[in-house]
């Protein structure tokens, strides 16, 4: 593990001006919405093994979106509303064909309101309970 570490960090080393300049940018764009993303992840919360994360691309973007994962999966998508400002839990079907297969939880594709809607509530539900060890049907390195 030393070893990889250090050969790791020659590579960073010998190339560091091309990492600066190439993800320079990326850097400073996050930074800039760093607030917005925080304003917004702290509008939902998920108990238990939901957990929200978000990719490089949404943390650039002004309306973000938040990947809702349980042991790793990917179950939902997170959406905010700019105009109604609510946050919207996105499944589409793919994640509904895979949630189904894997958790045996079967919420119809849709958008649903995180907050109010009964779909939402059977989601946290769901996915408060069980740890993703114990859920899993199949096995968790073959993924959809």
């Amino acid at each position: 593990m030393i070893e990889l570490r250090k050969a790791t960090e020659e590579i960073l080393n010998k190339n560091k001006r091309y990492i600066e300049q190439r993800f320079l940018p990326y850097y400073q764009e996050i930074l800039s919405n760093n607030d917005l993303i925080l304003k917004y992840r702290q509008q939902f919360y998920m108990r238990g093994f939901l957990r929200a994360y978000i990719n490089v691309t949404q943390a650039t973007s002004k309306s973000p979106e938040f990947s809702i994962r349980y042991g790793g999966q990917e179950v939902a998508i997170m959406q905010f509303n700019i105009k109604e400002e609510r946050f919207y839990l996105y499944i589409d079907q793919k994640k509904h064909a895979a949630n189904k297969k894997h958790f045996e939880f079967d919420i119809e594709p849709g958008k649903y309101d995180w907050k109010y809607s009964a779909e939402a509530k059977a989601f946290r539900k769901r996915f408060e309970k069980l740890p993703p060890n114990v859920a899993f049907r199949i096995n968790p390195f073959t993924f959809c």
